[in-house]
């Protein structure tokens, strides 16, 4: 034996019993906090599952879901618009995304419909973090959690995932196909059919399939089996789905309408402001599980490590690209959460830290619980005392300004036009987004809210009081805003909304 080593013994041991005693406690911390998040998540989704009024696409969702259910044409020239018996005011609009969620929500009677869709996506998107943490080895588990606490606790997140949009249900089947990918080392033809139906659920939920893919096919290229497995998937159920729309939309009509519904342009300046507010939240987790994965992958040559590495990389890559699109919002994280959470729980670590990078990490990680923990708790508090004021607003309206029986109440918001008048008049940010790009005619929009009918507005945002107008965000532009602000005038307020009713 060294004599030498021997001496040194004594010396080194307390300091990396500290070492790793100090990283446990912080580690311990970065749980604590995250559960704290969760759980106040938890509080706003199911505490405010039946009351929060609908949001926008929301709204837009259940209004093409109460049109398939009273067997009425989905798809409209929004020029001419949708009528309804009695009203001089049309229902103009694009679809939104592709109907399927709309579909599956119009199988549900119209008073449950929107608890249907809300529980169904809060179920899919935390069930989905969940699931990956309690399938992953024991060994695995605990760096998994954490990872799915940032993402599960994140109340953004939540706003997005636990609604009635089909965000949660779109990354639900992404995660599906990813974690049968992983299990496998390889994409096979039901996760590449998998990965096609998340996509007609929700468009940008196809971040993980390319990189997914990609990965197998490489590792696949000595077997032809594997290698065309996924492709036969992706082709069958793209060709099922797109002959069921073509048919049902009487042509290409669906695609028309996506097109226009979701492809706003990209800002650069949108981008930098997106990156700068959301980054800090989900960039460390993202990138930090990324090097986790290409490590492992260099390590191990382990299949499973290659396809949750690239489906983790092109899922990353996809969401950031997106942050540039006008409309664009932190739902766009759901898809690489599902992705990081999936690949910590699946992929063995390549290396045990020493004690001092140990420590290194359990900080960065406490410091980004407290990050995301802190903004949930402030969030849920504040968006909780927000709900019954909202909720007021909403069910007293017409009351409030007035409003004649059979008159319109127009909004903001397709959501709060659903609650208000059973039917939506317009979907102000598309439109807008339409008008600016001259392919909708301003005139016809300011005809419709000049119409006698039309006799309450309500807002949630943009309010015609605000001396600064954001043409990136706000729902109304110039014309149609000074419209409305000749038109109306003010009643009341509540919980951040306003409303307003006609002058004339």
């Amino acid at each position: 034996m060294n004599p030498g080593v021997t001496a040194m013994a004594p010396e080194a041991q307390p300091a990396s019993a500290w070492l790793v005693r100090m990283a446990w406690i912080a580690g311990a911390l970065a749980l604590l906090v995250g559960i704290i998040g969760l759980v106040a998540t938890l509080v706003w989704t199911l505490g405010t599952l039946a009351t929060r009024p609908l949001d926008v696409v929301e709204g837009e969702i259940l209004f093409e879901a109460s049109r398939l259910r009273e067997g009425l044409p989905l798809y409209v020239d929004p020029r001419v618009g949708a009528p309804y018996a009695g009203s001089l005011v049309p229902a103009r609009y694009y679809v939104l995304y592709i109907p399927v969620w709309s579909a599956i929500v119009s199988l549900v009677p119209a008073k449950a419909a929107f608890l249907f869709a809300r529980g169904a996506n809060a179920l899919a998107w935390l069930g989905t973090l969940a699931r990956a943490v309690v399938i992953a080895p024991r060994e695995r588990r605990i760096r998994a959690a954490t990872v799915a606490l940032f993402f599960g606790g994140a109340w953004v997140l939540a706003l997005h995932g636990c609604s009635g949009k089909p965000d949660g249900i779109a990354v639900a089947v992404a995660g599906a196909a990813l974690l049968r990918s992983v299990r496998r080392g390889r994409v096979d033809a039901l996760a590449g059919a998998l990965f096609v139906l998340a996509f007609f659920l929700k468009p940008n939920a196809i971040g993980a399939a390319p990189g997914a893919i990609l990965a197998s096919v490489w590792l696949a290229r000595r077997r032809l089996a594997h290698l065309v497995a996924p492709l036969v998937g992706v082709v069958a159920a793209t060709v099922t789905l797109g002959v069921i729309l073509t048919v049902a939309s009487g042509g290409t009509l669906w695609i028309t309408h996506l097109l226009a519904s979701t492809g706003q342009p990209p800002v650069l300046a949108l981008w930098k402001q997106q990156v700068a507010a959301r980054g800090p939240f989900y960039l460390l987790p993202l990138a930090g599980t990324l090097g986790f994965g290409v490590l492992a992958w260099r390590r191990s040559r382990a299949p499973e490590a290659l396809v949750a590495t690239c489906a983790l990389a092109t899922s990353a890559a996809w969401c950031f690209l997106c942050l540039a699109k006008i409309g664009s919002a932190s739902n766009y994280f759901l898809e690489p959460g599902i992705a990081a959470v999936t690949l910590l729980a699946c992929v063995a670590a390549p290396v045990r830290l020493p004690p001092l990078p140990r420590l290194a990490l359990a900080l960065a990680l406490a410091v980004q619980s407290f990050w995301i923990g802190v903004a949930s708790v402030r969030s849920v508090i504040e968006e909780m005392a927000k709900v019954e004021a909202r909720a007021d607003m909403v069910a007293n309206a017409r009351s409030r300004c007035g409003a004649p029986l059979g008159s319109l109440v127009a909004a903001d918001e397709p959501g709060l036009e659903m609650m208000l008048d059973g039917r939506i008049l317009q979907t102000p940010f598309q439109t807008s987004n339409m008008v600016r790009r001259g392919k909708f005619d301003v005139a016809t929009w300011k005809s419709d809210l000049s119409q006698p009918e039309v006799a309450c507005l309500l807002l949630s945002d943009d309010v015609l009081e605000r001396a600064q107008v954001d043409p990136l965000h706000d729902r109304f532009g110039p014309d149609v805003r000074r419209l409305l602000a000749d038109r109306f005038e003010p009643v009341a307020t509540g919980g951040e909304y306003r409303l307003y009713r006609a002058r004339w």
